[in-house]
């Protein structure tokens, strides 16, 4: 008894909750918003015509930076892991000052950028697999390339290199969470459906990808990959109970390419996510 409570102990800062509670929570926290972000911007943005209200995106685009931005403090206050402390903590004050002033959106964006590096570091020494190192270098690779790009460095190269980069990252999913009959055939389902919409309504698809997920040069043949790995890892993690870790598949995918702030926080809170729930 007395072995086990100091193991744990050992494991978790003092005081800190449930460790799955709070990556749940934390998952929560970020989802949301960033959903209700991608949803506004596609309706507004698409091809079908129809508009919410005037008004509900600019507090939907706070809501998508505050609510990544605290599940990054929450998970920095609560993990035993220094290195994604720190990076997740960088992640939140760097991601709530941007909400506050438009002059902090530059040094979020280098905070962000570091915080990637420091989370694809971490991976390289905790992973459980070369998978998920792969898998959080190339994510890594999206979050610094995307912002190069969103601030003007060769826009046209580094975002499409973001988008080939996070794309890769999301068909290796599985890496964290493995893959079973039932999760591939889930996959291959919501591939399916993508590639059906794509090709009865690609200005549809184009809508979603281009301006609510930030995806430049991308053939539909990639974006179909894509949602096979997504939806076999989202899958796999319900099946075996882990929900953070779905929230995290989650996450990624409705994150996009992280070529602004808010898809950036979602991403990385995502990526932190699965590092943390891999251990």
């Amino acid at each position: 008894m007395t072995s086990t409570a100091t193991g744990t102990a050992s494991r978790w800062p003092s005081g800190s909750t449930d460790p799955e509670t709070t990556r749940l929570a934390a998952g929560i926290l970020a989802l949301v918003p960033a959903v209700a972000l991608l949803l506004v911007t596609i309706v507004d943005s698409g091809p079908v015509g129809t508009r919410f209200p005037s008004g509900i995106h600019e507090p939907i685009a706070l809501l998508a930076i505050l609510g990544p931005a605290s599940a990054a403090l929450v998970l920095g206050l609560n993990t035993a892991d220094v290195s994604v402390r720190v990076a997740m903590l960088f992640v939140g004050v760097f991601g709530l000052l941007s909400a506050v002033s438009e002059t902090a959106m530059a040094p979020a964006a280098i905070a962000l950028a570091g915080a990637t590096v420091l989370l694809a570091a971490t991976a390289v020494k905790t992973a459980d697999s070369p998978g998920q190192v792969v898998v959080t270098v190339a994510f890594t690779v999206g979050v610094l390339a995307s912002m190069a790009g969103a601030f003007g460095f060769e826009p046209a190269f580094t975002r499409s290199l973001g988008s080939v980069a996070v794309a890769g990252a999301i068909v290796g999913l599985p890496a964290f969470v493995g893959w079973s009959r039932r999760s591939v055939f889930v996959g291959l389902l919501a591939g399916a459906v993508v590639a059906g919409v794509g090709i009865a309504v690609p200005a549809l698809v184009a809508a979603v990808g281009l301006l609510g997920m930030g995806i430049v040069g991308l053939p539909l043949a990639v974006l179909v990959v894509g949602a096979v790995g997504g939806g076999t890892a989202v899958t796999r993690a319900v099946e075996t109970g882990r929900l953070p870790m779905a929230l995290a598949g989650l996450l990624v995918l409705v994150a996009g390419v992280p070529a602004t702030i808010p898809r950036a926080l979602a991403l990385i809170v995502g990526v932190a996510l699965l590092l943390e729930g891999s251990r």
